[in-house]
Order: C-alpha cells, then structure tokens, then sequence
C-alpha cells in the first residue's frame, strides 16, 4: 500500500508527470496495435532501440498474423536473431499469432480478458497494447521501471507486478491510467534510473521519499527530455543507457540478488557484457541455457549462503551445464572432476556416493554452487572467459564477504584460491584445496573439504550441511554426516495375501489396481463406516459428485503411472461442480476462485496461457493424481463429510505410494496439505508446499516449477502443464 504522504500528493504528482510527458507513449515503433503486440513480446531481454532496429524489416516480410503463423520456424529464428533468445521469440510469436488467426481471425482483440489468453501475452504486455494502440484504460502499465519508482515513490509496497498495478489503481484516475503508465515508464527509464538515479533534478524531488535510494550528491544538469537520456557527469557514463542494460541480463538474477548487486549494472563492464552474451547466444549456441545462467543465485539466495564453493568455467558439452558449478543435469554421465569429488565425499564423511552429478540439492541447503564465469561457447573451453563474467562474480564474493553473516569459502584450485584476497579471514572462514581435476586428484584425495567446511560452520553457530545427494533412481541413501533418517513408511500388503471381500458398494467402484494397492484398507471398521454413511447420505441428500465420478482421480490416474499427488481439500459444494478431481471443474462450468489463481500461477510461474476450460483430467492423465482429501460432500452443505471416515482413506492412498519403489512428489497445498505432509518420507519422495490455491498467497509461490525441479532431481519427465480445451 502507499504511504499516507505519497497518497496526498498523488494531484501533484500526475499534474507533473503529465507536463514532463504530454501525450507519453511506450517507445517502440508501430503502426498498428497488431506490430505493437508483436513488438512487445520481442522486447523482453532487448532493448528498445534494438527491436525498433529489426521491427522495419521483419514486418515488411511479415506483414499480418497470418504470416507469422504459417513461417517457417527455423527462417523466422534467423529473422529474430538480432532480438536476442531468438528460438524462444520465435516459438512465442508464432504461437501467438496462431492462435490470433484461429480465434479473433488475425486482428487484436481490444480486451483484456481476451489478450491474456493468447501465449506469450501476459497483463504487461497487454496493458502495454490497449494503453498505447487503443488508449483504452484497461489497467497500468507496470514494467521494471515502473516497478522501481512505484516503490522509491512510496506508491506501493509491493514486489509482485500484479499487486503494484493493483495499488496504482486504486491511487491513479482511471481516466488518467493511458497517460499514466508511459510517462512513468519514462520517468524511471531517463531519471529515476536502477543505478545512480538523478534526484537532484526529478520533478518529484520534494514528494518522493527516496526510498532504498542511497543519499548521493545531485547532478547539475538540466532535466532529460522524453527519449532522450540525461545527461552524465564527467566520468560517469549515461544513466539511460545503463537503465536498458538491466533487462538485457541482469533481470535473469532474483529480485535479493538483484538489490544486492545493484551497483554493479549501470558500470561500463556489464553493459558491454550484456552485449556480448546476448550478442553470442543469437548466433552461437551457449551453455548453460538463458534460463539457467543465474541457477546459482536461484537456488540459494543471498541470506541463505552458509557455503560458496567456487568454479572456473561452466561445462561447455551438450547437456551438462546447468547453472551450478561442477553440476550436471540428471542423466548426465558426472565428468571426472565430479567424481573426484563424490570419492572424497565418500572417504570424508560417509556419503554414499549418488547415481546422478546433480547438486541442486546442495545449492537448496545453503552450499552457492558458483562458477567464476557464468557461460560458455558450445565445446569451447573458456570462450568467455574476461567479457566482464569475472568482474561481476568478485562483486558477488565481495558482497557476501561484506555480510555480517560469515561464511564459510570453499577454494579448489589456483585460480579459485586468488580470490581469497576478496574475503576478511578474520570474519569468514577460507579452506582451501588442490582442484579435484585428474591432474591433481591425488592431493584433492584426503584434503576433506565436507568435514571441516562442517567444523567451521558448527563454530559459526550454524547448522553443518548435510551432503548426501539422493538417488534419482529412488533408492535412499545415508550418510554418517547426515541428521537420523524418517522412519520408513509402512509399505502396501504384498500381492500375494489375500484380502478379505471389499465391502459392498464403495470398494467396488475403484479400478482393479487401486484395489490391490490398497487391499488392507476394506475390511476395517472406519471403511464400512464410511461405505453405509455414504449409502445413507445418497438417499436422504444430493451428494457431489455423482456415483459415477466419486474415483474419477483414480481411474484416470494408475497407481503405477502416479508421478504428482495434487492434494486439495474437498469437492465444490454446488450441484453439478464437482468432478471427482481436485480442483478441476466439468468443461461447462466456469473455473472457481482456486482455479482461477491456479492458472494465473500457471502463466507467471511456467508460461502456460490461460485455458478456456478448467477441466484438469489432461493433467490426470499425465499422471498427476488430483486427490481431495475428502472425496464427497453434501449440495450446499461444505465440510458435511468430514470426520466419516475419508482422511482416514486418503491418507492409505498417501502411505500406498510412499510404498512403492519409483518416488512421487507431493504438492501440498494448505491445512490439508499441512495435515498429509506429516505422514510424507521426504528422503525419496518430493515434498512442494503452498498455500491454498483460494487464498491471495498462492499467487507467487511458483510450485509448478518447482514440481518439475523435483522431477528432475528424481530422474522424472516434467509434466507439461498447458491444458488445452477438446
């Protein structure tokens, strides 16, 4: 929410912005709102000079939607190329325009709720067209300017784009929002810039709290005009220019990282390195891929590090790289060094050494996985080496070294070791050691990093790191460095006992696999409990869902194919809703609350557009098991089957497939998420938590993502989370 002050001053503060910006408008070119759209999503990660520089040419050979949609992929690659990650450009743009020609014949819908369905369209992006093609006041255009000022401004607290547009709302006229949002834009593009932004002279000097803008002498120069960047001091080079370097590469960095290196992206060196990999990933192929450059910062962020371990260079073979320094992706053969490293884990603590050279799970206890230099050429070692990569990670070690926290270093190798001049000794702990390379393994041998980095972090007042890495296969493992593993879950009946008759009715209607999974369950009391409530209940009240429906998860989903348990709460109440899988609505009936936010979190968390049915059985069928807690409830009566015998059942289903030798991940959402999640091994199987998908929290807690991260760790398939209607 905004300040009390910044809210009194929202007159002046428009009255201005207007006067500085009259008749502000985004600055790419277009002359239409369909070249506008597809000159948006191409901007992502460029800069906008750079699309106004490729758009002339590239709508003369591709005029209207229809010629996108039927270009050939690989010919329109090479068109985007200047664009820079070119191959996803392509892929968003064409199904972009695919999907224009098959559903609003080609032209632009001026709408929101349509716009955002379209792939490679989110509220930005849309808000950035009918503001400026249309100037209809669909919303505000909230960008990374936008963002920044919105929060020095005081205008809202938020870091979420959603929740910042949502302030600016309620505070802005909607009859000001069209004018609003770009001369905002401007404004944070040209004086309220990332790094050294010029407070001296802004217009909202006197109203603006400044806040997290560090105090800094004002510049005396005039006022920047609209697209033209302010001028510098002598010796410091242009505010504007180093404002476009931010989305070019430092926004693939987490928002902490991001704060914390602030400094770092308006210097000569990261702009003209932000040049050079855009420059190489459009006409080499890099490793790792765009999306993983930063992996490191990803997976452990800036108050979590308890451990940097240092690398030179990424992996520069196919497939390996992934962001993380001697890591590989699962599947991946580990290279030698690596398992130099898993035989000195052995000999140092006890590790058994894993099936996989993936070490995510290490960046996620607090060990950052950093490589001195963060990309490379496809099968050429050190290609990019002193672009500006080396410069950028001593900022990084010289901001963790500046931490109150200390931390314990980890420096193999010569070049490694240099950097111990960047770390206080007294405050931080360095151990240092030969490179586990096979040229000079034997003395890595014996050097037992685990242990003493272990040592050193226990007199730091911190939990040592448990080391042991998982099996992707799914078999446990232990470690004598380890904390005790969770006492095994109970595993299900072998097949060869004999169970008793299922109780009539209930038992009978799940599929034949289920049953032997779940064989012991039938003939206990609390089952035939529940068998005759329910026979009851379906003769004195309408019960949701249908008969028919009540083992819908089950039958779409195997118990051997089971890959994600989904774990809702209970089926929808009202007449007709309730199709027998969590969260999932027939495809006639409009989504609810929760699966309205869950698609949202869809598109921000893995880029799937917006269904136009909320039926989830594509994903039952991919081996999610949609499962409620409960499975019926009576119409119009919430929670009235509680308490009869269903958690009871549910959680049978919970310790079946913890039973089973291939492991599952378990996302849990909620207070039935909270209660099943104690029954949970989390040793073999993946455990995800988020909030109910009902509530405001969920939006933001990206566990899809993180569902697929667990998959992979596990030697899985990622499930493709994009619904389509029949």
């Amino acid at each position: 929410m905004a300040g009390k002050a910044t809210t009194k001053a929202i007159p002046t503060i428009i009255e201005r912005l207007n006067k500085a910006h009259p008749n502000a408008r985004y600055e790419l070119n277009y002359e239409n709102p369909f070249q506008l759209l597809v000159a948006t999503i191409l901007a992502a990660q460029a800069t906008d000079e750079r699309i106004n520089q490729v758009t002339p040419a590239l709508f003369a050979k591709y005029p209207d939607a229809e010629a996108f949609a039927r270009a050939e992929r690989g010919e329109l690659e090479q068109d985007l190329k200047p664009t820079g990650f070119y191959r996803n450009k392509a892929k968003a743009v064409q199904e972009c325009c695919q999907a224009l020609v098959e559903r609003f014949g080609g032209e632009v819908p001026p709408r929101m709720d349509d716009l955002v369905t379209l792939p490679g369209v989110a509220r930005k992006t849309a808000n950035v067209v009918l503001n400026n093609a249309f100037r209809i006041a669909s919303g505000i255009i909230v960008d990374t300017h936008v963002n920044r000022v919105s929060q020095r401004m005081g205008l809202s607290a938020e870091k979420k784009p959603e929740k910042i547009e949502q302030d600016l709302m309620r505070l802005i006229p909607k009859d000001e929002w069209v004018q609003f949002g770009p001369a905002l834009v401007l404004h944070g593009r040209y004086v309220c810039t990332s790094a050294n932004p010029n407070c001296g002279e802004c217009i909202f000097n006197d109203l603006c709290p400044k806040i997290g803008v560090e105090a800094a002498e004002p510049a005396a120069v005039a006022p920047a005009k609209k697209g033209q960047a302010a001028p510098a001091k002598k010796g410091q080079a242009a505010p504007a220019k180093e404002a476009e370097a931010l989305p070019a590469l430092a926004e693939g960095l987490p928002a902490d990282w991001r704060a914390i290196l602030a400094d770092e992206f308006s210097k000569p060196y990261f702009r003209q390195l932000s040049e050079f990999v855009a420059k190489e990933h459009a006409e080499q192929t890099v490793f790792p891929p765009a999306a993983d450059i930063f992996n490191a910062f990803t997976h452990t962020p800036f108050d979590k590090v308890k451990v940097l371990l240092l690398g030179q260079d990424p992996y520069h073979d196919d497939g390996q790289a992934h962001g993380l320094c001697f890591s590989v992706r699962p599947g991946v053969k580990p290279p030698p060094s690596l398992v130099n490293i898993f035989k000195e884990l052995h000999d140092d603590v006890g590790c058994t050494i894993p099936d996989n050279g993936h070490l995510t799970p290490w960046a996620d206890r607090g060990v950052m996985l950093l490589n001195a230099i963060l990309t490379v050429r496809a099968h050429e070692a050190g290609s990019h080496g002193n672009q500006g990569w080396e410069t950028f990670t001593d900022a990084v070690i010289r901001a963790l070294a500046a931490r109150d926290k200390p931390i314990v270093f980890l420096l193999w190798g010569a070049y490694a070791q240099k950097k111990a001049e960047l770390v206080d000794a007294s405050r931080h702990v360095v151990l240092t050691a030969v490179h586990p390379s096979p040229l000079s393994a034997k003395k890595f041998f014996g050097s037992k990093p685990f242990s003493k980095a272990n040592a050193a972090l226990k007199k730091l007042g911190e939990e040592p790191i448990d080391w042991q890495l998982p099996n992707l296969a799914g078999a446990p493992t232990k470690a004598k460095a380890a904390p005790p593993a969770p006492a095994p879950a109970p595993k299900p009946q072998p097949s060869v006992v004999v169970a008793p008759a299922p109780a009539p009715g209930l038992a009978s209607r799940l599929p034949a696999d289920w049953q032997k999974a779940l064989v012991g369950e039938f003939d206990k009391p609390y089952f035939r409990k529940l068998d005759k409530f329910l026979e009851a209940e379906r003769q004195e009240h309408l019960v949701c869902p249908d008969e028919d429906k009540m083992f819908e998860a089950f039958a779409l989903t195997p118990f051997e194919r089971v890959r994600v348990v989904f774990l809702g709460d209970e089926p929808s109440a009202r007449k007709g809703q309730a199709d027998g899988l969590a969260y999932s609505v027939p495809p006639e009936w409009q989504p609810t609350r929760a699966l309205r936010h869950i698609f949202q979190e869809l598109r921000a968390d893995v880029g799937c557009w917006i269904p136009s049915t909320g039926s989830l059985a594509a994903w039952a069928e991919q081996g999610v098991l949609l499962l409620n807690e409960v499975l019926s409830v009576r119409v119009g009566e919430p929670g009235a089957h509680r308490g009869h015998g269903w958690e009871t059942f549910t959680d049978a289903v919970v310790r079946a497939l913890m039973g089973r030798a291939k492991p599952v991940v378990f996302l849990l959402c909620g207070e039935a998420g909270e209660r099943k999640g104690r029954l949970l091994d989390g040793a073999v199987h993946g455990v995800v938590r988020a909030p109910d998908p009902a509530d405001e929290e969920f939006l933001g807690s990206r566990p899809f993502s993180a569902v697929n991260e667990a998959l992979g760790l596990r030697g899985q398939s990622a499930v493709y989370w994009q619904i389509f209607a029949e």
